[in-house]
């Protein structure tokens, strides 16, 4: 199963969990909703936490690649492609 796949199976569980919470909960329905819209918050919030730390990732490996690209620029054309020889599969 791809990643889409699991995420959509995710939240039909989700959905499903908090519909049959809501359903069985013994809490009045004022209290019920306050629970839900919290952990939906909550959950929204670790979703943003989680995007926010992947994009950092991303901008240091972006940062990383330019460096290594930078300096393999300042070098000298045979020294590149004795380095390009080196990870050629041909």
């Amino acid at each position: 199963m791809n990643d889409v796949g699991r995420v959509i199976t995710f939240l039909a569980g989700l959905g499903a969990g908090i519909a049959i919470g809501i359903l069985f909960a013994p809490d009045k329905g004022e209290y019920t909703r306050e629970k839900s819209t919290n952990s939906m918050k909550n959950l929204a919030q670790g979703f943003r936490k989680q995007a926010v730390d992947q994009i950092e990732h991303f901008n240091h490996m972006k940062s990383e690649l330019t460096e290594a690209i930078k300096s393999k620029l300042k070098k000298e054309p045979w020294e590149i492609e004795g380095q390009t020889d080196e990870h050629a599969w041909i």
